[in-house]
């Protein structure tokens, strides 16, 4: 006798307490997914958020995940990300929606946008290099973070120093909330996000508003978004140029910096990978624009 989907047995690991589930440990212990998969094997299931939740990790369960999106799995976020993302959102629209939006964003960033960002990510990455190299003693995940947020906001809104400015400021605050219990007092995360949520909306609408008064649009990408036309020949309104800017600027910063932060540790505990990424690199004029053409000689990088 064949069994249901309902009766089969779940992966091994523990719900926790009613609705809270195992939330609080999983905020506190930055190892808590580590901890628990030598507890309990590859896959467990825990609550989190109050929404029953399974962890799985490696290669063959990734690829199964990956590539089953809207058949075994639909997309979700937790409540709190929901309610700062913004309704408008790229990261919360679906089906032939998300399609129409993913393909209209991706405008900003075809081959011939790219070769245009270029020169302003190498002057940005220069400057920082120099004042790393000055430094001489550093912790790479916050310089990085100001790092990444200094090219997302020049290349997506034009802004110069991003990470030092107001907007910066409150991106921040914003980010801290998005994975928090969504619990919106003045003192908590969330609280705390939901009020920078209303005024980043205020300073991005201001700058996409006066772009769209300006006579020359520039060549970031909220230019080339405010000129976009989608299957239908409609442009993006301005509530959802503002929301999808967001997602952008989270997107082209918070899991850059994670990435970048984890290379740079890599880097340092294998020497064999740094020596040959040097003599990859000696082979290229420093005193040479990069291109997007030097790039693709660059394949060990």
């Amino acid at each position: 006798m064949s069994q249901t989907v309902s009766n089969l047995p779940l992966p091994p690991g523990n719900f926790g307490l009613p609705v809270l589930g195992d939330t609080l440990n999983f905020f506190r212990d930055p190892n808590y997914g580590e901890k628990q998969h030598a507890k309990y094997g590859p896959i467990f299931k825990t609550r989190l958020l109050g929404s029953p939740t399974l962890f799985v990790k490696g290669a063959d369960a990734n690829q199964f995940v990956l590539t089953n999106e809207n058949n075994y799995f639909v997309v979700s976020w937790p409540p709190s990300t929901k309610a700062l993302l913004g309704n408008l959102s790229l990261a919360l629209q679906t089906g032939g929606e998300h399609q129409n939006r993913r393909k209209l964003l991706a405008q900003a960033f075809m081959p011939r946008a790219l070769s245009g960002y270029i020169e302003t990510v190498e002057a940005i990455t220069q400057t920082y290099g120099k004042k790393w190299a000055e430094l001489e003693t550093l912790t790479w995940y916050p310089e990085l973070r100001d790092y990444t947020f200094d090219v997302a906001c020049k290349l997506l809104v034009g802004l110069d120093q991003g990470a030092q400015t107001e907007l910066g400021h409150l991106f921040e605050t914003w980010c801290g909330g998005l994975f928090s219990i969504p619990l919106a007092l003045p003192w908590t995360r969330f609280g705390q996000a939901k009020k920078s949520r209303k005024r980043l909306m205020v300073l991005l609408e201001e700058i996409i508003r006066q772009r769209q008064q300006s006579a020359d649009f520039g060549s970031d990408a909220l230019s080339l978004l405010i000129q976009a036309k989608d299957e239908d020949g409609d442009r993006l309104g301005i509530g959802e140029l503002k929301d999808q800017v967001l997602i952008l600027l989270y997107a082209g910063h918070e899991t850059l910096t994670s990435a970048l932060a984890s290379f740079c540790l890599l880097v340092a505990q294998h020497p064999q990978v740094l020596a040959a990424l040097r003599a990859e690199q000696a082979a290229f004029d420093p005193e040479s624009p990069l291109t997007l053409d030097m790039l693709r000689q660059m394949p060990y990088l």
